[in-house]
């Protein structure tokens, strides 16, 4: 696993701390934790389509374990990088949300039900 930059061309908030992961059979995982609200959509935007310019992956795992809250610009933020993904012929998959992250996932039309890996699920399920 290498680790690379989550964004070029500015700093994240230091509440937002996204990281990029290339994975053997080109995914890259960008991990976010913080709070992904209107100041910091664009640094998850910026991220995701770095990672789609230098990368050229296959699927894009963002993994949300350490997202502690998302508001409305941090939804459209994903609605936009979920139609970057698409455009690219790339795969966008949310990991390892919380069950209230993967309700507002859900509600915005960016996952099916039971499609996100949650955070909370029991081990051995």
């Amino acid at each position: 696993m290498l680790d690379v930059p989550a964004a070029a061309g500015g700093a994240a908030a230091p509440d937002l701390v996204p990281k990029s992961e290339v994975r053997a059979g080109r995914t890259v995982r960008l991990l976010l934790s913080g709070a992904l609200d209107g100041q910091r959509a664009q640094t998850v935007r910026r991220s995701v389509a770095d990672a789609l310019r230098r990368h050229r992956p296959a699927r894009i795992d963002i993994d949300l374990l350490g997202c502690t809250f998302v508001d409305v610009a941090g939804v459209r933020a994903l609605q936009l990088c979920y139609a970057d993904v698409a455009q690219e012929n790339c795969r966008l998959r949310f990991i390892q949300a919380s069950a209230g992250t993967q309700r507002i996932l859900q509600a915005a039309g960016l996952v099916e039900p039971a499609t996100a890996t949650t955070a909370e699920e029991p081990h051995g399920a």
